[in-house]
């Protein structure tokens, strides 16, 4: 049994708490949060204690894994104070706001001899699992090209519901870090390593209450030679299901929000309940099995889990984008 704590008790806490209660070899054993009432609500919640100093849960010897949920800026510092405290860590997405910190983060995980996860729960969509075999497979011959769209709405009152939404400083960016960044790690998953990328941020719509961008284009090159197109927005009226296409020598695959299609034809795909998966309202709910993934990794010693070192591909892609629209030039990674 692999005592957890949740540190950050935000809207995203609820996800890893409900997956807690399911997994037979994990339990909730404490939530954190530096806002007292939030602490409170969760704990009552969860029939837990609750601290106001993450510090508090890495001192207690009994727990043995922590949630990080906390906002962008205070992932670095809280996965190494974690790992040097002996726990292994699960943290939400994005790994880091900065290149060399996540590189540090994995190191670090090393050195010590703890698992370091990140939170890319899109991986465990159904549809995304079966079109991860299916190119396995061969179906669609050689990668040409992929294909990313992000097409979302977020407005003001959302930024204005967390003091470090929409700051460089503390979320690290925009649409990119914190909405696409999902996109971004499924077409490297599913295409193979990027080597350069090239692109541009803009900030339209939201420009009066955000200092990053709300909107990104960009190219990739993959290792592979096949060449990837990106468009990203959080300026549409509503919601759209996110949509990834894999161009290869003998057809298309494109996953789109809950469905599949091979060459046109819509894939039947049973999710591991043997349910038919659909009617989901935009993207992503493998909170559950990404995080259940861990706890069976933990007691296995599998790596069947995304590991931290994904988290800094994907980062690492999301920051040459940054620097390529600073530059004006494409970014070798």
């Amino acid at each position: 049994m692999y005592r957890a704590a949740i540190i950050g008790c935000g809207a995203i806490h609820r996800l890893h708490a409900n997956a807690l209660q399911t997994i037979p070899n994990a339990q909730l054993t404490a939530v954190v949060d530096n806002i007292k009432y939030r602490a409170e609500d969760a704990a009552e919640m969860y029939g837990c204690p609750m601290y106001v100093d993450y510090h508090d849960v890495l001192s207690d010897e009994s727990i043995d894994v922590v949630h990080i949920c906390t906002p962008h800026h205070l992932h670095y510092s809280m996965t190494m104070d974690a790992l040097e405290a002996g726990k292994h860590v699960l943290t939400e997405k994005p790994i880091a706001t900065r290149v060399s910190d996540a590189e540090a983060m994995v190191s670090k995980a090393v050195q010590v001899g703890r698992r370091l996860g990140v939170t890319f729960q899109n991986r465990y969509n159904p549809n995304s699992r079966r079109a991860k075999e299916l190119l396995e497979e061969g179906v669609l011959g050689d990668i040409l090209g992929l294909k990313g769209l992000v097409i979302w709405h977020r407005n003001e009152s959302y930024y204005n519901s967390e003091d470090w939404r929409g700051s460089w400083d503390l979320e690290g960016g925009g649409v990119l870090i914190n909405q696409a960044i999902h996109t971004v790690d499924l077409m490297q998953w599913l295409g193979g390593p990027v080597t350069s990328v090239s692109g541009q941020i803009a900030t339209h719509a939201l420009s009066d209450f955000i200092e990053v961008e709300d909107m990104a284009s960009g190219f990739l090159k993959f290792a592979n030679g096949a060449s990837g197109v990106f468009f990203a927005t959080n300026d549409f009226s509503a919601n759209c299901p996110v949509e990834v296409e894999i161009h290869g020598t003998k057809g298309s695959l494109i996953v789109r929000g809950d469905d599949l299609l091979l060459n046109g034809e819509l894939v039947d795909i049973q999710s591991v309940t043997g349910q038919t998966v659909k009617n989901k309202s935009y993207w992503g709910l493998g909170h559950q099995d990404l995080i259940s993934s861990f706890y069976t990794a933990l007691e296995s010693n599998s790596r069947e889990y995304v590991p931290g070192e994904e988290g800094l591909k994907a980062l690492a892609i999301i920051k040459g984008f940054y620097h390529s629209a600073l530059k004006g030039k494409p970014i070798e990674l």
